[in-house]
C-alpha cells in the first residue's frame, strides 16, 4: 500500500512466480469514495473470474477499497485447494500400489516401481509449488491485515467513520482467510504422506535389489560348483589314461630292456613257439606293473584337488 500526495492510497499486489497468479494495480480516492486499477491473471484463473460477479453484490452490501484484494486471495486460496485434490488422489493411488497406507494396509500390487517413483516425483514437485502458493496467500493476509489498520488511521475523519464496520469486517475476513490458509498448508497431511512414500519406496527398491544380489550370489555358487565338479571329473580322466598307460606299456618295456626273446616262429609246432621265457617274462612283468600302477594310483589321489 502506497500513500499518494494527493490523499489517494494505491494498493500493489505483484504477481509471484508461480504458474498461477492474479496480479492488481488498485488506487483509491477517499474523497470521492471511488477505488480505480487494472487487475491481470494467468490462463488457470480466467474461468474462475465468474467469482468477481459476486463482487458487486458485496460492494453494495459492504463496499470497502480492500473488497477486490481480498476476494482475490480467496480466490486464490480456492483454486489452490481445487487443484490439489488431484493431486492428493494421485497420491493416494500410490498409496494402494505400494501397500502402505494412512487408511489401511494393502497388499502390493504391483512389482515395478519405477513408474510410481515417477510419479511419486511430480506430485511431489507439484506439492512444492503448492505450498509456495499457500505461503505467498498467508504473507498477503497478513500483509493486508496490518496495512488495513494503517489505511484506516490515515482515512479522512469522516470517511474513516463511515468505513469504520466495514474496516472491522475486512479484518475479521482476512484473519479468517489467514486461518483457512494455515490449514490449506497442511490439507490431508500430503506432506509427510509424501516423505512416507518415498522412503517406503526407497525400501521396497533395496529389497529388489538385495533379492537380485541374493540370486546372483545362489547362481554364482552354483556355477562355481559345478566348474568344480567338472574339473573333478576331468581330472579323475585324466588319471585313468594315466593308469591304461602305465598298464599296457610297461610289459613292453621290461620286454624291450632285457630283450627276452618270447617266441620262436621256426619251431615246427606252434604248440612250441613260446620259448622257455615266456613265463619268466610274465613271473617278472605281472607283479612290477602292479607296484607301479598302485605307486601311481596313490600318488593321482594325493594330487586330486579337494
Amino acid at each position: 500500500m502506497f500513500s499518494e500526495d494527493d490523499g489517494s492510497f494505491v494498493f500493489v499486489r505483484r504477481p509471484p512466480l508461480l504458474q498461477s497468479f492474479i496480479s492488481t494495480v488498485l488506487r483509491y480516492d477517499p474523497v470521492a469514495n471511488l477505488t480505480m486499477g487494472y487487475m491481470v491473471a494467468s490462463k488457470c484463473f480466467m474461468a474462475g473470474l465468474n467469482h468477481f460477479e459476486k463482487v458487486q453484490y458485496q460492494y453494495s452490501a459492504c463496499a470497502h477499497p480492500l473488497l477486490i484484494p481480498i476476494s482475490i486471495l480467496e480466490l486464490m486460496l480456492e483454486n489452490k485447494i481445487i487443484t490439489i485434490e488431484g493431486e492428493n488422489q494421485g497420491l493416494t493411488i500410490i498409496e494402494r500400489e505400494t501397500g502402505f497406507s494412512a487408511m489401511s494396509l494393502d497388499e502390493q500390487k504391483v512389482k515395478n516401481w519405477q513408474p510410481l517413483v515417477r510419479k511419486l516425483g511430480e506430485v511431489h514437485t507439484y506439492y512444492l509449488n503448492y505450498q509456495t502458493g499457500v505461503k505467498t496467500i498467508q504473507m498477503a493476509a497478513g500483509s493486508h491485515l496490518k496495512h488495513l489498520d494503517v489505511f484506516d488511521r490515515s482515512l479522512p475523519e469522516e470517511r474513516r467513520e463511515r468505513l469504520k464496520s466495514r474496516t472491522l469486517k475486512r479484518g475479521e475476513r482476512l484473519e479468517y482467510l489467514s486461518s483457512a490458509a494455515d490449514h490449506a498448508a497442511v490439507y490431508w497431511n500430503i506432506l509427510n504422506r509424501l516423505q512416507a512414500q518415498q522412503l517406503v519406496l526407497f525400501n521396497l527398491i533395496a529389497q529388489e535389489d538385495n533379492k537380485i544380489n541374493t540370486d546372483l550370489s545362489k547362481d554364482t555358487k552354483e556355477l562355481a560348483t559345478a566348474s568344480k565338479h567338472d574339473k573333478h571329473d576331468k581330472h579323475d580322466k585324466h588319471d585313468s589314461s594315466a593308469l591304461k598307460v602305465v598298464a599296457f606299456l610297461q610289459p613292453y618295456f621290461y620286454l624291450t630292456f632285457f630283450a627276452i626273446p618270447l617266441f620262436n616262429w621256426e619251431s615246427p609246432s606252434i604248440w612250441a613257439v613260446t620259448t622257455e621265457h615266456y613265463w619268466f617274462y610274465w613271473i617278472v612283468t605281472g607283479p612290477l606293473t602292479a607296484v607301479t600302477m598302485t605307486v601311481v594310483l596313490f600318488w593321482a589321489m594325493r594330487q586330486r584337488p579337494r
